[in-house]
């Protein structure tokens, strides 16, 4: 498409990672009022409007059982209880106001990992009803929900909006899988069984129960470098538990993998870029090396099916290759944290956070990376969600945005381990094991997060806003702010 071809705006909003749904004791989203009021004063812009939700709109993950990873049968009905608990309606309420108030807006709706469902169409459907009951604005409601992203422009400014799990390895998803899934649905031989990558199988299986016991889990996202030693230094019985997650984590690997050698639906062969994983992941990029091309189909899928197998038996993967003095020690990392002393441990856990870098906004990060080579030059400015961490900084051919999320995160700092009389009230409010003691200790933040690029007299501004709980501006976040030229 030419440039001119795409939809232009004179100011384009963007939001992400709201993540409606869950129950009281699992819901992150605290912003309606705020957003609901957010979407009434972008209603008053005088500017031509566009109004971009960047994926994972809705969470239909948070209160699902073990081994239920996609269900697009019970979707709709999730999705109708999500639109009715007040706690979440009054963002449904704001995009109603914002779409019948200014009648040049346009709203866009991209897809995340956590909110897989919204691709399939009767859920799809579901959504554009309860955003617009009556049907008068349809028009003007865009749905890109394949992972490909939004383009548009601002002014002379080309911007792409993507959610950006499709770059994490964690989390990546499928859509030939979901093609496949629908397809049977659709000729009645049943649903093909949903393989979910690593992050929504580490959610289901494992973090959800955690959550729930240890709300400070909650606390550490997203800088989440201590979870595993602080549950093993607070809880050694977990270590089973843990292990699961360190099973599923290998997962990580044959989705990297899968998505490289372009078996899973997007094709993209992005380098495999996964320090979270330490196995050898180098030996399993070898046997592909001789396998590329249509003539050698059968050798990769023999070769993938193997991974499969070895995962569903609880092997590790990344062993194929691999010594057994190589699947020895699964745990070395987090044996330093068993102490006697929970307090002990809990504050060298927490020391493990001293060198990160994650908060800063103008933090470089994987995703940042990967995005900015899938843009090249085709793109001035990339907005991205998924990491829940704000980010304004350049790229190669213009500028990066993440917009953060409207979610409660956690606000650690390096005073709540150094200082001792601080750690004592932070030991004392996660030892209770209650959200309410996390509030009171100062410990969580609420966040409401919008990436901005509007057109200004004889500019064009890029930058991050912030939002006061009654949804007027307050300015640029400090330093996130870029003129395109």
């Amino acid at each position: 498409m030419a440039f001119e071809d795409f939809d232009e705006y004179e100011e384009l909003s963007v939001v992400s990672d709201l993540h409606l749904g869950g129950a009281r004791d699992s819901a992150i989203f605290m912003e309606g009022e705020a957003f609901q009021a957010f979407c009434r004063q972008q209603a008053k812009s005088k500017r031509r409007l566009g109004f971009v939700v960047n994926g994972d709109f809705v969470d239909f993950l948070p209160d699902r059982p073990a081994k239920t990873y996609f269900d697009g049968s019970d979707a709709v009905g999730q999705l109708d209880e999500i639109a009715k608990d007040e706690r979440f309606a009054p963002v449904f309420r704001g995009l109603q106001e914002l779409l019948t108030k200014k009648a040049d807006a346009q709203l866009i709706i991209t897809i995340g990992n956590h909110d897989l469902e919204l691709a399939v169409p009767r859920v799809r459907e579901k959504l554009l009803d309860l955003i617009d009951p009556s049907g008068a604005t349809r028009r003007r409601i865009r749905l890109s929900l394949d992972g490909s992203g939004y383009r548009c422009r601002v002014g002379t400014a080309s911007v792409v909006c993507i959610h950006g799990n499709d770059v994490d390895n964690w989390n990546v998803n499928d859509y030939e899988a979901l093609r496949r899934h629908l397809r049977g649905e659709n000729f009645g031989k049943g649903a093909d069984e949903w393989t979910p990558n690593a992050g929504t199988k580490l959610v289901v299986d494992v973090m959800n129960g955690l959550k729930r016991r240890y709300p400070f889990v909650n606390l550490l996202q997203p800088t989440v470098g201590a979870v595993l030693p602080l549950l093993a230094a607070l809880e050694p019985p977990l270590v089973p538990l843990l292990d699961d997650g360190l099973r599923i984590a290998t997962k990580l690997g044959v989705d990297a993998i899968r998505r490289w050698a372009g078996f899973l639906g997007d094709g993209d062969r992005q380098p495999i870029d996964t320090p979270v994983v330490t196995g050898p992941v180098s030996a399993l990029r070898s046997p592909f090396s001789a396998m590329r091309g249509a003539d050698h189909r059968e050798e990769q899928e023999r070769f993938m099916a193997e991974l499969e197998q070895r995962f569903e038996r609880n092997d590790d993967p990344h062993l194929l290759d691999a010594g057994p003095e190589a699947q020895l020690g699964r745990f070395t990392p987090l044996r330093p944290f068993f102490h006697r002393d929970k307090k002990k441990a809990a504050r060298k856990a927490l020391e493990e956070l001293a060198t990160d870098r994650s908060l800063e906004l103008n933090a470089i990060d994987s995703q940042a990376r990967h995005l900015d080579k899938l843009a090249g030059g085709g793109a001035r400015i990339v907005v991205a969600g998924h990491t829940h961490l704000p980010r304004s900084h350049s790229r190669q051919a213009g500028w990066y945005l993440n917009s953060g999320s409207w979610t409660v995160t956690g606000g650690l700092k390096p005073i709540d381990w150094v200082d001792d009389a601080r750690f004592d009230i932070v030991w004392k409010a996660i030892e209770q094991q209650d959200s309410q003691a996390l509030w009171d200790a100062g410990l969580l933040r609420r966040n409401r997060g919008v990436a901005t690029v509007r057109k200004e007299p004889k500019r064009i501004v890029a930058g991050l806003l912030m939002i006061a709980e009654d949804g007027a501006e307050g300015g640029f976040v400090k330093d996130s702010q870029w003129v395109v030229e």
